[in-house]
């Protein structure tokens, strides 16, 4: 019946499975272990993992294969936290329609043509997404685009390695913040409702 747990060491693959299938109503997961160079990369992704009831993720120090979250393992996903993790970390793939708020901060993407362009469309993919926070969450992409119909805030500060960024639509967007992202050398931000982005 628990419906938060929080986490100080870092589970192996099949602790998370075992959490994942005993705690069905875990609404809040929170894994923060103490620093360890590079530790085991979990995968959320994995055949059999799924949380169902979960709403909030946050991730601090963890080792990752890929940052993956879609219907499949965390259906319900409304807020992502990810700080400090570690690993390959490829591809970055979001598909949640929920998810509300995603904050990142010193995490860098594997930089693998499987990621071109994963975030521009990992952003579309959560049609209700309306705020995304960064800070050096790297290697972004060369070509992004994205449809955001429920933005209202993205503020990318000091995203290294990230050129391109095209927004097709956003009608909610009111705050935009790309400070000392000094490699962005093309962003758009344009008023097309008719645009759509797909995998």
């Amino acid at each position: 019946d628990e419906t938060i747990l929080d986490l100080r060491q870092q589970p192996t693959q099949d602790e998370l499975k075992r959490i994942s299938a005993r705690f069905t109503n875990l609404e809040r997961l929170t894994i923060c272990p103490e620093w360890e160079d590079e530790p085991e990369q979990l995968e959320f992704a994995a055949d059999g993992l799924r949380f169902p009831a979960l709403t909030r993720l946050s991730l601090s120090g963890v080792g990752m294969h890929s940052l993956t979250f879609t219907e499949a393992n965390t259906p319900l996903l409304q807020h992502l936290e990810l700080s400090n993790v570690q690993g390959d970390l490829c591809p970055f793939k979001l598909a949640l329609p929920h998810l509300r708020g995603l904050d990142a901060e010193h995490t860098m993407l594997g930089e693998r043509p499987i990621n071109e362009g994963q975030f521009g469309l990992s952003l579309s993919r959560c049609p209700r997404l309306e705020t995304v926070r960064s800070y050096k969450f790297r290697c972004l992409g060369d070509c992004n685009y994205a449809v955001l119909p429920s933005l209202t805030s993205l503020l990318l500060h000091r995203s290294e390695c990230t050129t391109h960024l095209d927004i097709l639509y956003a009608p909610k967007l009111r705050e935009v913040s790309l400070q000392a992202a000094f490699d962005m050398r093309h962003f758009k931000l344009r008023n097309l409702p008719g645009a759509t982005c797909r995998a």
